[in-house]
């Protein structure tokens, strides 16, 4: 059975101390936490009936609904790790994932059977008001595995990050005293980190978390509105999105003022876009979150520091121990890091070393202590023996009048290693003379020549991964090369 800081545990804490409160709302249909329990601890009983064992890996495959998570906390009190995979990835890439993290099982609804049956491994999926299996659950400790959960995938086969039980209670802990909580919507799929731990934040406190269908602006509007929600945490490209909408309204219908946090991250937030958030939510602390899958919540900036230091993530957060290597590279460690990544030893000996995580993000921390990620290890260009940041050049080129989004990455070039292609969205027609004429010397945004494009790629759309709307640079990149050879790169 699950006991201390395990995440079955948590759900037993909060079906004891209020059975009948909403732990989450999906398709507008409640679910008590007496419900949540007992289905889960169904769906634990039938995992260890079929024979899985604590340590097992079940990939899941499956939509957000009751039954997925009944299956999370199944698999929590099983002691199986639960490893959500987007079901919304091609065969090729979920073939391969897969063959690295080796499942036990692969849980999957009967929309996802087809799917599912073509991976090396049984198909089980278990409704939660099927009868529970008379057996005993095994003892499971906050040391144990608990979740596996997959990068974006932004440059190659998505990795899995094993997380501990007790990292997991710890990410998602409120504190030590109850306090009153309203609930929170997610936009988030449950294929990421975000879902799963605003989740159990809600569920130690006692409170709902509220699943929507889709992420556009007038559904998210309204789930706001219609739930009362007072902690909203999304993307850049969601706020931007809700605020175009509510832009449009009159002026009583125009703001959120139930909210009482308005959190955002995963990509750099321009200074305008919080001023318009502080606008949205005017009864909410706005707060800006830097983190990962392998490390949680690494930092924060708080709303009084909002407009005051433009750029930063803020300060680390509680049990996190942040340091900046030699070449710039931003470390952590504490007690809420990951433990390894599925099958990939190698990638767990380069991310893990001498207890820090290596983070790949490029970062500076200033006199008081605050971070501010300035690039990443993985995606510098060095060209001619000069390394570019991708983010100083996209910065320079976003200032052009005629660009509305642009994402810079290295294409292989014979003479100079690498060079830089800038992908643009644009407004009005444009060139790669005019975007060097913008960066160079007597331009209104000058770089160092070695930093200036010499390829240009106009798209509709810069591409993006689905979770968390970062850069997807390994689509970006083939798509540059692909465009490569009908250039001429001066």
């Amino acid at each position: 059975m699950s006991a201390g800081l395990t995440v079955g545990a948590v759900v037993a804490n909060a079906a004891r101390g209020a059975p009948d409160a909403t732990a989450a709302v999906i398709r507008g249909i409640p679910h008590s936490f007496s419900e949540l329990d007992a289905a889960g601890d169904r769906t634990a009983r039938r995992l260890v009936a079929d024979g899985y064992r604590p340590g097992q890996v079940a990939l899941v495959l499956a939509g957000t609904s009751f039954d997925l998570l009944a299956h999370y906390v199944g698999c929590a009190r099983a002691g199986v790790v639960f490893a959500p995979l987007n079901p919304g990835l091609d065969a090729a890439t979920t073939a391969a994932v897969a063959k690295k993290v080796e499942p036990s099982v692969v849980l999957a609804p009967p929309e996802f059977a087809d799917v599912a049956g073509r991976l090396d491994a049984p198909v089980a999926w278990y409704p939660p008001g099927a009868p529970a299996a008379p057996v005993e659950l095994p003892a499971v400790s906050d040391s144990d595995d608990h979740i596996a959960f997959f990068t974006s995938g932004s440059t190659g086969i998505p990795k899995a990050a094993v997380v501990s039980h007790r990292a997991s209670v710890l990410r998602s802990h409120p504190g030590a005293q109850l306090e009153s909580r309203g609930a929170a919507l997610c936009p988030w799929p449950l294929f990421h980190m975000a879902g799963w731990t605003i989740g159990l934040q809600q569920w130690h406190a006692r409170a709902a978390i509220v699943f929507v269908d889709g992420t556009d602006a007038e559904t998210l509007a309204t789930a706001l509105r219609s739930h009362d929600i007072e902690r909203f945490n999304a993307i850049p490209a969601l706020w931007s999105r809700l605020a175009e909408h509510l832009g449009g309204l009159p002026a009583d219908e125009a703001t959120l003022p139930a909210l009482r946090f308005a959190d955002t991250g995963t990509s750099p937030t321009s200074v305008e876009l919080l001023d318009t958030i502080v606008s949205l939510a005017p009864n909410a602390c706005v707060r800006v979150f830097y983190g990962s899958s392998e490390a949680g919540n690494v930092a924060s900036l708080d709303h009084d520091d909002l407009l005051t230091r433009p750029g930063s993530c803020g300060r680390p957060s509680v049990l996190t121990e942040t340091s900046i290597a030699d070449d710039g590279e931003l470390l952590v460690r504490g007690p809420l890091l990951f433990e390894r990544y599925l099958g990939d030893p190698d990638a767990t000996a380069a991310a893990l070393r001498d207890g820090w995580y290596h983070t790949g993000d490029l970062a500076e921390v200033d006199d008081d202590g605050y971070l501010s990620i300035v690039g990443r290890t993985g995606t510098l260009i060095r060209s001619g023996g000069e390394a570019i940041e991708p983010e100083v050049v996209e910065r320079a080129l976003a200032t052009h009048p005629a660009i509305d989004q642009v994402a810079v990455v290295g294409v292989p070039d014979e003479r100079w290693g690498e060079v830089v292609c800038a992908a643009v969205v644009a407004s009005a027609e444009i060139d790669l003379d005019q975007l060097r004429n913008h960066v160079g010397a007597g331009g209104a945004a000058p770089l160092a020549k070695h930093q200036h494009p010499r390829q240009l790629l106009v798209l509709d759309e810069i591409p993006r991964t689905s979770a968390t709307g970062q850069i997807d640079r390994h689509t970006l990149r083939r798509l540059a090369l692909e465009s490569a050879s009908t250039q001429d790169r001066p």
